[in-house]
């Protein structure tokens, strides 16, 4: 797997697009999701964290510190 992949909406082992997901769980500003393949019936997490919040006027990003 590589990040390549990741956001392209297919399966990471075998690269087919008949994949579904679950509902979302989420924690401050991580969310979650359980997606599988029906082709190759692997399963994996998709992770998504928040990165910022947009109003009708301004983005506003969140800043990170390492």
């Amino acid at each position: 797997m590589n990040a390549e992949n990741i956001f392209n909406g297919e399966c990471p082992f075998c690269k087919s697009i008949n994949i579904e997901g679950d509902s979302f769980d989420m924690d401050s500003c991580t969310a979650w999701q359980k997606v599988y393949c029906i082709d190759c019936n692997k399963e994996w997490k998709e992770i998504y964290t928040l990165s910022g919040v947009v109003t009708e006027d301004n983005i506003y990003p969140l800043s990170v510190s390492l």
